[in-house]
């Protein structure tokens, strides 16, 4: 279930739900459909060993805007991978902006291989993707390098 219909959004909300849903993401959504802004969260946790939901892939496709709000648990998460991998396969389309914000972790955390942000990818569920984890790693690494805002500077 989400928030918005995900044939036509303004602004799609990537998160972790149990680091964010319920203070920063419950809070940044609010202000932007108070704008009137159009906006795709997902509003219930998706449950291990389903599969992903096309109808994310398609509100991200259909979005002009991506909010990607990269927390502690992000990337322990493999459809916030998925996610942040489309939405970064988006990132040169014209009139795409992707705005990252980095909720408890640095940029350079992303890019860190030693670090405890990265090592994630090599634990629990995540691991098992082989194939696909050094495409996540990329996605993490380019998206630390994109401007974005810290919500403690806001």
């Amino acid at each position: 279930m989400t928030s918005s219909s995900s044939s036509h959004c303004n602004v799609f909300l990537s998160f972790r739900g149990t680091d964010t849903r319920k203070n920063f993401i419950s809070h940044l959504y609010q202000a932007l459909v108070d704008r009137g802004i159009t906006t795709f969260k997902d509003d219930e946790t998706i449950t291990i060993g389903k599969p992903f939901p096309q109808e994310i892939l398609t509100a991200i496709q259909n979005s002009i805007f991506a909010i990607i709000t990269i927390s502690k648990n992000f990337a322990s998460s493999m459809w916030c991978l998925i996610e942040l991998q489309s939405i970064m396969k988006l990132q040169n389309r014209k009139q795409y902006v992707i705005v990252p914000i980095f909720y408890g972790v640095k940029p350079s955390d992303l890019r860190d291989e030693e670090g405890d942000f990265l090592k994630q990818l090599k634990e629990g569920n995540i691991s098992s993707f082989v194939e696909e984890v050094p495409k996540w790693k990329a996605a993490l690494k380019n998206v630390s390098t994109l401007q974005g805002c810290n919500p403690t500077n806001l």
